[in-house]
């Protein structure tokens, strides 16, 4: 463990590096801080198990990083925003044409936030908080508070506004956003968004599973990243109502199990293993994110009454 300990400083003390330069040279893009590929996946690492005076060093830098990223910029909007040349989502890219600042979990300015609340109180946490903060009071939906992206255009406006629902997911979408908020929240002792994020799982219990908009069983896009959410959430809180939505969705993923299938649970959606389709399709994947081996954890995590360290890798516990 300790010559694992050592590589992992030197790979992250050479990822910062390689992150701050690449900055300088084309701007910010999502995975140079998201919890895929960035910078919040060392931090989250660092927070948790970080020990030694690089690791600290790495920590201390990796915060830096993300203070100047919430931070504001041109037209006073953060430095974190995602400018269109750097979009690489074709369909985004011409959606998006002056850029957007990503909310989510996964690829968003969620997964610093996430990771920032592994470690103790720091500036670059209470500001990203704030910039949540002004938008909910832009939005005032307490069923859908936030979403995916946010245009550079409406953050221009101060007229940020979610129009519809979306995937009640752990990458995008609302579950993975409140409870990073939550997390956050608690740290520095903010009770409007604590009552926002925990408002907003209480509204679940009015939709319809459908309006969920969950086709997978899996973690990263699917019903056991909600239910991992759900179950966080239950037990930080205590409320029962929370629980009783929790069990609502475990029946709909039980119903989804085929024994007769080799995984029992099969990934569903239009990409599998980097080739997209025309159309959604049925996938077997063993893998944590999109996989049946994720979905086994996650139900392993359901029947314990204390966190599994597994859920750690994550930042939703």
């Amino acid at each position: 463990m300790t010559e694992f300990n050592s590589l992992y400083t030197e790979l992250t003390r050479e990822q910062i590096d390689q992150t701050s330069r690449a900055i300088k040279k084309r701007g910010v893009r999502e995975s140079d801080y998201d919890l895929i590929q960035g910078l919040s996946s060392c931090l989250g690492y660092l927070g948790q198990y970080g020990v030694s005076s690089g690791d600290q060093e790495n920590q201390k830098r990796i915060v830096q990083l993300f203070d100047w990223l919430f931070k504001s910029s041109d037209y006073g909007l953060p430095n974190g925003l995602i400018k269109n040349n750097n979009i690489i989502d074709e369909d985004r890219k011409r959606y998006f044409t002056k850029g957007y600042v990503n909310l989510g979990l996964s690829h968003g300015f969620a997964g610093p936030l996430a990771a920032l609340s592994t470690i103790p109180n720091t500036q670059a946490l209470g500001t990203v908080l704030n910039f949540y903060e002004k938008l909910f009071y832009q939005n005032r939906q307490a069923n859908t508070p936030w979403t995916s992206e946010v245009s550079f255009q409406n953050l221009i406006q101060n007229d940020f506004k979610v129009l519809g629902g979306e995937r009640a997911s752990w990458c995008y979408g609302n579950p993975g956003i409140a409870r990073a908020v939550f997390e956050g929240a608690k740290l520095q002792n903010n009770q409007l968004l604590m009552e926002t994020a925990v408002n907003y799982f209480l509204s679940l219990k009015s939709l319809d599973f459908d309006d969920l908009q969950l086709k997978s069983p899996t973690i990263c896009h699917g019903i056991s990243g909600l239910l991992l959410i759900l179950n966080a959430m239950e037990r930080d809180t205590g409320l029962r109502e929370i629980g009783l939505i929790k069990q609502r969705i475990l029946a709909r993923l039980l119903s989804v199990a085929d024994f007769e299938k080799k995984l029992v649970f099969m990934e569903y959606d239009m990409v599998f293993r980097g080739k997209r389709y025309d159309t959604p399709g049925y996938f077997n994947d063993i893998g944590l994110l999109n996989g049946s081996g994720g979905i086994v954890l996650t139900l392993m995590s359901l029947q314990s009454k204390q966190r599994l360290d597994w859920e750690r890798i994550l930042l939703v516990s």
